[in-house]
C-alpha cells in the first residue's frame, strides 16, 4: 500500500518520483509501536530477554536521530548532543558548543547558530566567508572532511561532506567515522574560535569606548 525508498530520484520518469511521503510511513510506524507497547508475550524467545525487541524497520526519525545522538555524545566528551525537532524533521543539536555558536547536525550536513549582535558577525564573516559563484563554479573552503561554505552574512556557516575525504568510506556509527567526523568539526572549530577570540576583545574595546 505504501511506496519507500532512501534512493534519490534520477528524473522525472523515475519509480521514485511515485514514492508517498514521508509523514505517511511516521504515522504508521507510530501506530504499530503503539500497538506492541500495549501487546503481551505469549511466549519470550531467548532472543527477547537477552537483546530485547528491537526492529529497525519500525524506529521513528527520532529514534535514529535519539540513537545518533548516544554515539555522538561518546565521542563528544564534554559537549553535549540532545534531539531537536524542526518542522517534521528531527536533528543532533549541541548549544554552545563553542562560545556563543550552537551546534545543530543535519544527516551530513551541520549547520551553526552564531549568538553576536550584527556587527560582530559580519565581521566574522569577511575573514571566513566564500564567493557563491567562482568562474561558474560554486566556491567552498576544504576544512578535513568537510566543504565550508557561507556566502553571506545574514546566513550562517555550513558545513557539507567532502566526499573525497576517507571517512565518509566508513559507517556513520564507526569509531572511524567520528574520529574522523570530530577532527574536521575541531579544525574547524580551531578556526572560528581564533575569530570569536578576536572580535570579542574588538568589540568589547568598542563598546568602552562608547560608553565613555
Amino acid at each position: 500500500m505504501f511506496r519507500r525508498t532512501d534512493e534519490d530520484d534520477t528524473g522525472w520518469n523515475d519509480y521514485r518520483n511515485s514514492r508517498d511521503d514521508e509523514s505517511i510511513f511516521q504515522d504508521a510506524i507510530e501506530e504499530i509501536k503503539s500497538i506492541l507497547t500495549s501487546s503481551e508475550f505469549e511466549k519470550e524467545s531467548f532472543e527477547t530477554k537477552t537483546i530485547a525487541f528491537e526492529m529497525e524497520i519500525i524506529k521513528t526519525k527520532r529514534d535514529f536521530v535519539d540513537e545518533k545522538c548516544r554515539n555522538l555524545n561518546k565521542f563528544s566528551k564534554n559537549k553535549k548532543f540532545i534531539p531537536f525537532q524542526h518542522g517534521e524533521e528531527w536533528f543532533c543539536r549541541c548549544d554552545n558548543f563553542v562560545d556563543g555558536v550552537d551546534l545543530i547536525i543535519e544527516d551530513n550536513r551541520v549547520s551553526l547558530n552564531l549568538n553576536f549582535d550584527e556587527d560582530r558577525t559580519n565581521d566574522i564573516y569577511e575573514k571566513l566567508k566564500t564567493n557563491r559563484y567562482n568562474k561558474g563554479r560554486e566556491d567552498f573552503r576544504i576544512i578535513e572532511c568537510f566543504r565550508l561554505y557561507w556566502t553571506y552574512p545574514k546566513s550562517s556557516p555550513t558545513l557539507y561532506s567532502y566526499k573525497n575525504h576517507d571517512v565518509w568510506n566508513h559507517k556513520s556509527g564507526s569509531k572511524e567515522f567520528l574520529d574522523g567526523y570530530f577532527k574536521g568539526l575541531n579544525e574547524f572549530f580551531r578556526i572560528l574560535k581564533h575569530e570569536i577570540k578576536r572580535t570579542k576583545i574588538l568589540y568589547v574595546f568598542k563598546r568602552k569606548c562608547t560608553f565613555s
